[in-house]
Formats: C-alpha cells, structure tokens, sequence
C-alpha cells in the first residue's frame, strides 16, 4: 500500500478519489456537505483507515486554515504529509 501511514487533505474529496485504496489516512475538504457524507462511508469501505471530512471552500482562506487546524487535532496526532 503506497501510502500507508500517510495523512493527507483531498480537496475536491467529495468527488471520491484513488488515496484511499493505497492506505493513507485522509482528510476529505469539499465545499458541498451532502456529497461529503455520501462520500466517507464510500472512502471507509475503499479501505481509508482513517477519514474526516470537512465541509471548506478552498477560495476562503479562514475555512481552509479550519480545515487543516482541523485536520492536525483530528488525524494521526497532527501529522500531514505532502503526496
């Protein structure tokens, strides 16, 4: 598994993605709530070991520092890795 032990923001996370097959621990970022609740579940059962999802409008700078102060309190301890 390719990233294995690794944390890492997906924005656009909503729109489902590859990184939850290869084991990293993932924080999903979309601006749409309803798509991100359909999407955890479908990430969790891809065999993400971990999964937070964050409703956040990347434009706005006050909601993508939520997102990742979010994400440093909520996965792995604080960790986030650049993949």
């Amino acid at each position: 598994m390719r990233f294995t032990d690794k944390v890492a923001i997906v924005t656009g996370g909503a729109a489902g993605i590859g990184l939850a097959s290869g084991g990293a621990r993932l924080v999903l970022a979309d601006i749409n709530q309803a798509a991100l609740d359909a999407a955890v579940p479908q990430v969790q059962q891809a065999g993400a070991p971990a999964v937070w999802a964050s409703v956040c409008n990347v434009a706005d700078e006050n909601q993508v520092i939520a997102t990742v102060q979010g994400a440093e309190v909520r996965v792995d301890g604080g960790r986030l890795d650049n993949l």
